[in-house]
């Protein structure tokens, strides 16, 4: 990991060469997204697995990534590129490596050559929808602040649930959860979501507090993230 341009310098990289570093939040977890690929193949070299199952996680856990590290370069969250410590950075990026314990528990315990019908099924629905839901919201968002300034955005994929991105981002990972048919991967899931989706959440909320009664009357009408939590 090259450390050693300044944050204006790296304002001026072009797109690409902006994504990796160790000097903020987005560039620990753009790290992860760069290395899922090769990672998840060498769990499946090593312990010879190239299975459905496996075949099916890959790729959908790949191109999930491969989307994510496409968004930083036209319209990333900017809250993600705070400078911090590399001691911050590097937690941040063995935190988020807690995704890849699924792949290896798949790679190295399940053995059937096949998905079932169901499964497949399920995945597929899971992993779509909340792809759409993660990065469309993410989309309308960042335009939005770009083209009408800061406010509460109450329209589009926001004016029936507060935080569709992590909503999305949950059903994705519960697609690749199923996948393994590992509980310490549901579990793994289950802490994310605890540890960090509903304290950002509740702090988001805490934020939009200052828009008054505005924000009063869309919480009524909204979801923080699923149905009947408001």
């Amino acid at each position: 990991m090259v450390c050693s341009h300044t944050k204006a310098e790296e304002k001026a990289l072009p797109p690409p060469l902006s994504l990796l570093g160790c000097s903020s939040a987005a560039h620990a977890i753009n790290w992860h997204k760069f290395l899922t690929f090769p990672v998840v193949l060498s769990f499946m070299y090593f312990f010879d697995n190239f299975t459905q199952p496996a075949l099916m996680y890959l790729m959908l856990h790949s191109v999930y990534c491969w989307c994510w590290l496409t968004k930083h370069m036209t319209f990333r969250d900017k809250n993600f590129d705070e400078k911090v410590s590399f001691p911050f950075f590097f937690t941040i990026f063995v935190y988020v490596d807690l995704y890849w314990v699924g792949p290896y528990m798949l790679c190295k315990y399940r053995r059937d050559p096949y998905l079932e019908n169901w499964e497949m099924c399920a995945a597929i629905l899971l992993w779509g929808y909340g792809v759409f839901l993660h990065f469309a919201s993410d989309s309308q968002k960042a335009h939005t602040l770009t083209y009408r300034g800061r406010g509460l955005i109450t329209s589009g994929l926001f004016s029936w649930v507060r935080n569709p991105n992590y909503l999305g981002e949950t059903l994705i990972y519960m697609a690749y959860a199923l996948l393994t048919k590992s509980k310490v991967a549901w579990a793994i899931l289950a802490s994310f979501v605890l540890i960090t989706f509903v304290p950002n959440m509740i702090k988001k909320d805490k934020s939009l507090e200052k828009y008054g009664e505005e924000f009063v009357n869309y919480k009524k009408k909204t979801w923080v993230m699923i149905p009947f939590i408001y």
